[in-house]
């Protein structure tokens, strides 16, 4: 697993760069940590009350999605740019 910080860019999207990313099969997921304690904040029936998302935009009804829905291949010095819609 690898935390990083997110950049705001001038179009109002937000992006994070990964580096030195060996090829392989990859799961991205995002957290919204909107009171920065480093954990999903839940309501009393587990669901999210911050922003999340994966790449590939699967839907998730009760926990996260099936790895093989969310992952991505990432091919030998390939660079990827992966578009992840957050679901608040």
């Amino acid at each position: 697993m690898q935390q990083l910080p997110a950049e705001l860019a001038d179009d109002g999207t937000i992006r994070a760069h990964f580096k030195s990313v060996p090829a392989g099969w990859f799961v991205i997921a995002v957290l919204h940590d909107a009171d920065s304690n480093k954990e999903m904040a839940t309501n009393a029936l587990g669901i999210p009350k911050e922003g999340y998302g994966f790449s590939n935009n699967p839907k998730s009804y009760f926990g996260p999605p099936d790895f093989d829905k969310a992952a991505i291949y990432l091919e030998p010095d390939e660079t990827k740019q992966v578009l992840i819609v957050i679901k608040q």
